[in-house]
């Protein structure tokens, strides 16, 4: 049963959190999409990652915006009962937080490569969540950190490739993806959809010379029938 922090967090959801009150993995959607159109990534899409205490990444999902609630809706300005319950557990979330910063880097050693600041616990926590690789969580999460000609130049970049993929696949992969593992995506693609242009057009030409050779061999037909026609006509008359 929901308490009222429950229904308050998914208020914040919808209304203030980009990430909505819905599950969904932009990342297993992707590489989905990738397998069906049989389009093999030279890079890792989505990855699995083990979360604390046996949870599913629905639950996982909703504790987040529990915390990601408490943590931020003063910041949105979002107008809320100030009870003795939700002040307890605003009193508690930060301690919940590094606790699950320190669960979840344990469980995964892949993500003990760099220290989470306080105000990117819950983006990086998320980005597990979504089954995001660790370079693009990281890559992120720096952003912040960048100077702001080289930001934006690496988000013109992006925007870019991520324009040029979607030309060529018809989806984009919806999360931002580090500049290396996009440019490695992107050249692999390119090569991919130029293969297949070529092996349909070699396809086609070939029908097209078993069409030819076909007509030929018609016409071939053709012309011997009528040669033993004539024949047959002229060997009757000289009877």
């Amino acid at each position: 049963m929901k308490d009222e922090i429950d229904v308050l967090s998914q208020k914040y959801a919808r209304e203030y959190s980009s990430t909505g009150a819905t599950y969904y993995s932009s990342a297993a959607q992707f590489a989905r999409y990738l397998d069906k159109k049989d389009i093999i990534s030279p890079v890792e899409i989505w990855h699995h990652y083990t979360l604390p205490d046996d949870m599913t990444n629905v639950d996982f999902f909703n504790l987040l915006r529990r915390l990601d609630f408490l943590k931020h809706y003063e910041i949105f300005g979002m107008q809320v009962p100030q009870t003795e319950t939700l002040l307890k557990a605003k009193a508690e979330a930060p301690k919940q937080l590094n606790e699950l910063i320190k669960k979840i880097q344990k469980l995964n050693p892949e993500l003990q490569t760099q220290k989470v600041k306080t105000n990117n616990q819950i983006d990086f926590l998320d980005g597990v969540n979504f089954g995001f690789p660790p370079e693009d969580i990281y890559y992120f999460l720096n952003q912040s950190g960048q100077d702001i000609e080289t930001r934006n130049k690496n988000l013109d970049t992006l925007s870019k490739q991520d324009a040029a993929l979607t030309k060529m696949i018809g989806k984009s992969p919806d999360w931002i993806i580090s500049p290396r593992r996009m440019s490695k995506l992107v050249k692999s693609v390119r090569k991919q959809s130029l293969q297949k242009f070529s092996t349909k057009l070699h396809n086609e030409k070939n029908k097209k010379n078993d069409y030819q050779q076909s007509i030929s061999k018609l016409n071939a037909l053709e012309n011997t029938q009528e040669k033993l026609t004539a024949h047959i006509k002229n060997k009757q008359q000289n009877r």
